[in-house]
């Protein structure tokens, strides 16, 4: 086995873009996701440089505060749909990290998103209820439940990835 990032303390959201030669990656307390080169002859990993960065939460936490990348996936045309863990909502990136949707959800710590379906148009969603304040779970009934939701757009289907070690 070998490191290819450490110091993590909470890792998600890995995704393998169409182009077969990347790999992104979400660093929740870091809120930034990275990409990564791929070889895909060998499934080598490195280069590691950042794609996309959220801002941290100011002290006292804000309103308006947007969340940390947590859990996601990637649309049919290469949209990385990250759950944004307290931030009440899942953001769409395109293929250069640009923020192009945002998308209110009925909890404050969405966790992952993935598509599903025979038509990989349904979104599926889920979120964190453990460690949550008994008054956010009252406010918010649907905190660590899973649910689902029809998609404006189609996922990419999951392919498996190589990993060169047989």
């Amino acid at each position: 086995m070998t490191e290819v990032a450490g110091d993590l303390v909470t890792a998600n959201g890995l995704a393998f873009p169409a182009d077969g030669c990347s790999l992104l990656w979400a660093d929740t307390r870091g809120h930034r996701v990275d990409r990564f080169a791929l070889d895909p002859a060998t499934g080598a990993v490195s280069n590691r440089r950042p794609w996309a960065s959220f801002d941290a939460q100011p002290a006292p936490p804000s309103p308006d505060y947007g969340g940390r990348p947590d859990g996601a996936c990637l649309d049919e045309a290469g949209g990385y749909w990250v759950a944004m863990y307290e931030g009440a909502r899942i953001v769409r990136l395109d293929a250069r990290g640009r923020l192009t949707d945002s998308v209110p959800v009925p909890v404050r710590c969405p966790t992952m998103v993935a598509f599903g379906g025979p038509d990989l148009r349904t979104m599926v969603l889920c979120s964190a209820r453990h460690g949550r304040p008994d008054a956010e779970i009252t406010a918010q009934p649907m905190t660590g439940a899973l649910w689902q939701a029809r998609s404006p757009v189609a996922g990419m289907p999951v392919e498996r990835v190589r990993t060169g070690t047989g």
